[in-house]
């Protein structure tokens, strides 16, 4: 997995991967039970099995499954495989403690955008809506899944400031990533991946 793709996609996931969520148990970790904290082989066991033991989910191919912060990556071995997992609920059932299956996003960070152009505060969608429109985005079939600007909360905006925006796709945050971004009249050309540790706006405050 390439430098790019691990700064790119949010709690490692993999491309073509699912996250799946666990919570944490109160009392000592139990391998008999489906949580956060199970060794790798052992959620590897509990995942495989609810999917076999789910009429829904009998045919899909696990390629492999990792540990992430929040639970487990699965990598299916093929699309079909990924779809038909991701629209069923009866494997996650099977698996129990309100296990969710979530899918990967890949943030970027754009500095130095001009303030007066978005108005998110109850206003997201109209901004993304921007975004989307003026860099051609749904011609690319290329989603924005969401924005947000990167500041402390009690911090006031300045004129301008760094933007986080989440996609559906690397294939969508690397195209940005390479050709800039369009916001308003003006092309910003500062944009990286997001990075989990990244807090504050580079210099725009």
């Amino acid at each position: 997995m390439s430098a790019m793709k691990r700064m790119l996609a949010e709690r490692d996931a993999q491309i073509d991967g699912e996250n799946v969520t666990a919570p944490t148990l109160d009392q000592d970790v139990d391998n008999d039970r489906f949580s956060r904290a199970l060794p790798t082989e052992t959620a590897n066991t509990h995942i495989r099995t609810a999917l076999l033991n789910a009429e829904t989910t009998r045919e899909v191919q696990v390629a492999g499954i990792g540990t992430t912060k929040t639970g487990y990556v699965i990598q299916f071995r093929d699309t079909q495989s990924a779809e038909t997992a991701r629209n069923s609920t009866e494997w996650l059932e099977e698996l129990g403690n309100n296990t969710k299956l979530v899918k990967p996003r890949f943030g970027i960070v754009v500095h130095r955008v001009p303030t007066e152009d978005f108005e998110l505060e109850g206003n997201k969608k109209q901004g993304i809506e921007k975004i989307i429109t003026k860099n051609n985005l749904h011609d690319k079939k290329f989603r924005v899944e969401d924005i947000a600007w990167l500041k402390k909360r009690d911090m006031p905006l300045g004129k301008s400031a760094s933007i986080k925006v989440w996609l559906d796709s690397l294939e969508a945050a690397e195209w940005i990533i390479n050709n800039r971004l369009l916001i308003g009249q003006r092309f910003i050309g500062s944009v990286e991946p997001y990075r989990m540790e990244k807090k504050r706006c580079r210099h725009c405050q």
